[in-house]
């Protein structure tokens, strides 16, 4: 980014993947974003798509999951949990994108 801002409706590719990279997305209802089945799955998603070695797509996992107190629900299917657990993990997902 430049500073001048960039509208992500006319932007180029190059510029959305950088775009990708300095902004996190998480939705008013963090929980609708949950879809694999596992918490650990889930959350590696985002850092697997930005094309990570998988070594650091389960240290980012690890951190992030640590970051929020929510390791010990990583093998947990994310349906599974409270609603505020759902939250956590769905931000876990945003936070593991760096």
């Amino acid at each position: 980014p430049t500073g001048t801002g960039t509208r992500s409706k006319s932007a180029t590719r190059q510029q959305l993947v950088q775009l990708r990279r300095h902004v996190g997305y998480v939705m008013q209802h963090p929980e609708h974003q949950l879809f694999a089945d596992t918490v650990a799955e889930d959350v590696a998603y985002g850092p697997r798509n930005q094309g990570l070695a998988e070594t650091e797509v389960a240290d980012r996992v690890h951190e992030a999951l640590e970051l929020l107190h929510i390791g010990h629900l990583a093998d947990r299917s994310p349906f599974d949990l409270s609603g505020g657990q759902q939250r956590l993990a769905a931000i876990a997902g945003v936070i593991a994108c760096n």
